[in-house]
């Protein structure tokens, strides 16, 4: 290397270390790639709004809907590598992308991962005036008209569509999928009767109740804010891993001492208790992984997503 090219070096990385010690200089943007009103929006606000009182800036978080979030993501995964621009969410969006979508639009080595927030569980719903009182009662009538019933989706890239695909396998039934851009669509498309079956968050319906009745949570366990609550294992339906992993990512290249600092904001925020608060109303759990041990779930996660999609033969595009 020439003495013009180890001096631009230096320079630059003089300018980094600056750029990382003054950090955050002016607003950062939150991407959400749900719509507004949702349980993962709702979540992302808190966090980013304790955020900003310890980072001395806001954080203004920007809905972009669609492709089940991939869009949102992909615009992360696309910015300046400087913390002004960071993704929130399920972490979902990346994980199915990486494994059924053409041309793999993102990948779980696309990020640099600040903090888990929030876990969420997801369920079978169906609205208050519907004949169906349990999942049996269900599984029975689209076994009597196969692809009858209708059930909201959240397009392919989501845990609701990957968790009703290995539903309807696993009982051998059929239903029909109607896409939504998010559960702030579909819950009042199933109060209006527009669709039969919602496979919407927790934290999404409990609002809605007692309009709305589950008739199962996805996964082997009960919810512990719910236990009255059936899981799918107990009914003898054995499910794959379907708990939503939420969190704070930035784009791959972030310098160290940025994320340093939205690591520990973002643990700050997770621990706070506006944020714990909230976590149990919407019936989930705000748990904290930091770092690299965010990342490791993230990608155990990915191998869980990659062998549905291989198991069920999935493609997204």
């Amino acid at each position: 290397m020439g003495a013009r090219a180890i001096a631009a070096a230096a320079v630059c990385g003089l300018s980094t270390v600056a750029a990382a010690q003054t950090y955050p200089d002016r607003p950062i943007q939150v991407m959400v790639g749900w719509a507004p009103g949702a349980a993962v929006d709702t979540m992302v606000r808190a966090v980013s709004e304790e955020m900003s009182r310890t980072l001395g800036q806001r954080l203004i978080v920007v809905n972009r809907a669609g492709a089940s979030g991939t869009i949102a993501f992909a615009a992360v995964a696309a910015a300046a590598p400087d913390g002004y621009t960071l993704a929130a969410g399920p972490v979902h969006s990346i994980n199915v992308a990486g494994h059924a979508m053409k041309g793999k639009p993102l990948e779980v080595d696309s990020f640099e991962y600040v903090c888990q927030t929030f876990l969420n569980d997801f369920t079978i719903t169906v609205a208050e005036s519907s004949p169906y009182k349990t999942i049996r009662d269900l599984i029975i009538a689209m076994k009597a008209a196969p692809g009858k019933l209708t059930y909201g989706q959240l397009g392919p890239a989501s845990i609701p569509n990957l968790a009703m695909a290995e539903f309807l396998q696993q009982t051998s039934t059929t239903a029909v999928g109607v896409n939504f851009r998010g559960d702030a669509e579909v819950i009042p498309a199933l109060l209006s009767g527009n669709i039969d079956i919602g496979v919407s968050s927790l934290g999404s319906v409990i609002p809605q109740w007692p309009k709305l009745r589950v008739l199962a949570i996805f996964g082997e366990k009960r919810n512990a804010m719910m236990p009255d609550l059936p899981s799918l294992a107990e009914q003898g339906i054995r499910m794959s891993p379907n708990r939503g992993i939420n969190g704070f990512m930035a784009p791959k290249g972030t310098p160290a001492a940025v994320l340093a600092k939205l690591r520990s904001s973002c643990a700050s925020a997770v621990r706070s208790e506006s944020v714990q608060s909230l976590a149990k109303r919407m019936h989930g759990g705000a748990e904290l992984l930091e770092g690299e041990a965010f990342a490791a779930a993230v990608r155990a996660d990915y191998e869980v997503k990659g062998e549905i999609i291989r198991r069920l033969n999935i493609e997204a595009n």
